[in-house]
């Protein structure tokens, strides 16, 4: 019998609110960790340290403001304009 333990079909996996939010946390610090690695490749002239502390002040303005998961392409931006002025 489809979806059942024994059938050759699996049951649709359904995400309760819990781990939907652990996946979304998850979707987001991987893009973060993404724009962070771009901006190491497009800054390699500066220390790592530098350059986390540009995201993590970005980061931390856009808290600031109201938001809790700021895009990261948003905060990339904001970090690679900080960067500049280095």
């Amino acid at each position: 019998m489809p979806g059942s333990s024994g059938g050759r079909f699996s049951s649709p996996v359904i995400l309760t609110a819990a781990a939907h939010s652990r996946r979304r946390v998850r979707v987001h610090q991987a893009e973060l960790l993404a724009v962070t690695d771009q901006l190491l490749h497009e800054h390699e002239d500066m220390s790592v340290g530098a350059v986390v502390a540009a995201v993590r002040d970005a980061r931390t303005e856009f808290r600031m403001a109201g938001l809790v998961f700021p895009p990261p392409q948003l905060v990339g931006a904001r970090a690679r304009g900080a960067l500049r002025s280095y």
